[in-house]
């Protein structure tokens, strides 16, 4: 990455749960070449998730990555201080990274549905609700991850144990007070006036003004969560799901692929087909 002389004419974005790791086992060996083979080309590649700091931090570490990432869907992206050694515009100093917040911080979601709950008597379950056991229950993570998984710093994902006419309402009520409502592929999370498509065309621009070069976006994803990154995509990857349909892309400006093979076997297969 610190390597101008690498210019690269491609940027990937990808999403985790459901993409590059498996739904269920959260395994990416299956991806291992074609990381391994972009990583020799030196492609970033951004990952883009409603993942935590320390969750992300502990993927890039197992497989190899130095390039920014971006958690919980589009709210801070990371650019790693031993690449880029001058801070963007806007960006803090945080633990060996340069962090750009594009959202809120959580303090300002939580009091919010605080609020909603106690006015209105819905019920919904919020990671600020859950013990490890609990988070452990709902997704299948080690006792480590899901530790890492609560460690929320932007963001509130939640379950819905309502109904679907009040969660209507739920979601105008809170879009009135300035925060997006998005569906992932196992919670809904409530967060700032963001998303992975706004945080990864602040990440391009900045990669393209380093490297002096335009940049083409891939994008992979799975859930609609990952649609406004996908939409401005220059090939939008489409990764075949195990427990939903693609989501539909009729606003994508770019080239769109839908993968046979699943979650990370699927990732491999786009990356194999786009750059040869």
């Amino acid at each position: 990455m610190n390597d101008r002389l690498m210019q690269p004419h491609f940027l990937v974005s990808t999403d985790l749960d459901g993409t590059l790791l498996d739904h269920y086992s959260y395994d990416w060996q299956a991806a291992a070449p074609s990381l391994a083979r972009l990583a020799k080309l030196g492609i970033p590649v951004v990952i883009n998730t409603s993942k935590t700091f320390e969750e992300v931090v502990s993927l890039q570490s197992s497989m190899l990555l130095t390039a920014p990432f971006i958690v919980e869907n589009g709210s801070a992206l990371f650019l790693p201080t031993s690449q880029f050694e001058q801070a963007p515009d806007g960006c803090e100093s945080n633990n060996g990274f340069w962090r750009l917040l594009i959202g809120c911080e959580r303090q300002a979601v939580t009091t919010a549905l605080s609020k909603i709950r106690q006015d209105q008597h819905w019920q919904f379950e919020g990671f600020s609700d859950m013990s490890v056991a609990r988070v452990i229950e709902l997704t299948g993570l080690t006792e480590s991850d899901a530790q890492q998984a609560l460690n929320r710093r932007f963001s509130e994902p939640l379950v819905w144990h309502d109904t679907d006419a009040n969660f209507v309402d739920f979601v105008k009520q809170l879009e009135a007070l300035q925060f997006r409502v998005i569906k992932g592929g196992r919670f809904v999370h409530v967060l700032g006036q963001t998303d992975k498509g706004k945080a990864i065309d602040r990440c391009r621009r900045y990669l393209q003004h380093f490297y002096s070069t335009e940049l083409n976006l891939i994008a992979l994803g799975d859930s609609p969560n990952d649609i406004d990154m996908l939409n401005i995509a220059d090939i939008a990857v489409l990764i075949n799901s195990p427990t939903h349909d693609y989501p539909a892309l009729p606003n994508a400006v770019g080239e769109v692929y839908q993968t046979q093979g699943l979650g990370p076997v699927g990732w491999h297969e786009a990356i194999t087909k786009f750059i040869p």
